[in-house]
């Protein structure tokens, strides 16, 4: 899904979010914010950036650009989430203007954001089930094999992270609603306090309205059952 949002400034993004359909939103989606109102310096557009930005990565949104006029110019502005030496310090940038009846740029305007995360650290909550998740204790340090955690160590070298390993500390595995809270590993994603959880997660109606799942690698063989017949009976 792609979105174009009209906003005022930073402070009216969350009402224009609270406006698209959960359902529909798709936080991997392209979005364009167009910012109406306009800044005298470039200092004033900048700091502005700074706060729609932060409010886009607090819902995981890497592909968005804002759309912003100062000193009667207009500028295409994003933010960039993984900056070398900088981890948790959104970058913003003015990547591009328009002049005349073209931009000044020929160039993307959506460039990859997470394909080289520059050793920022991700949190990692897992579940030890075997033989897809195996976790070993060592000195107060968790490290992760089997089939998941071979691929997100895999994923780790390839995207440049800094791979932190935790689990559940309620003990409750993959986490319910409570009537209060989420608890297990879907809580640790719902609270922030962790980026992925792994451990041959089983989706459920009610979790993937908190949370965003993968693709299924695996299913469960289902079936539905007779008595069988007795010998001598058949035939």
């Amino acid at each position: 899904q792609n979105f174009i949002l009209l906003i005022r400034n930073a402070e009216s993004l969350s009402a224009n979010l609270d406006l698209i359909p959960r359902s529909k939103f798709d936080h991997s989606g392209r979005i364009i914010i167009v910012v109406k109102k306009p800044w005298m310096s470039k200092q004033d557009v900048f700091d502005n950036m700074k706060e729609i930005f932060s409010a886009c990565w607090d819902l995981k949104m890497a592909n968005v650009i804002a759309v912003a006029s100062y000193g009667g110019n207009v500028s295409i502005f994003t933010h960039f989430p993984y900056v070398a030496n900088k981890c948790g310090v959104l970058h913003i940038e003015e990547i591009n203007q328009w002049v005349g009846e073209s931009f000044v740029k020929n160039i993307n305007l959506y460039p990859q954001k997470t394909k080289e995360m520059e050793g920022c650290p991700v949190i990692v909550t897992a579940i030890d089930r075997f033989p897809h998740v195996i976790l070993t204790r060592s000195n107060n340090t968790l490290s992760i094999s089997g089939m998941e955690g071979q691929l997100v160590r895999l994923l780790s070298e390839l995207m440049n992270f800094t791979l932190i390993v935790t689990e559940p500390k309620d003990g409750r595995f993959w986490g319910h609603w409570n009537g209060e809270k989420w608890t297990g590993a879907t809580g640790d994603l719902v609270y922030n306090k962790a980026d992925i959880g792994i451990g041959a997660y089983y989706p459920s109606l009610r979790r993937v309205e908190e949370i965003d799942i993968s693709y299924g690698y695996n299913t469960v063989y289902i079936v539905w059952t007779v008595k069988k017949v007795e010998k001598g009976l058949a035939g």
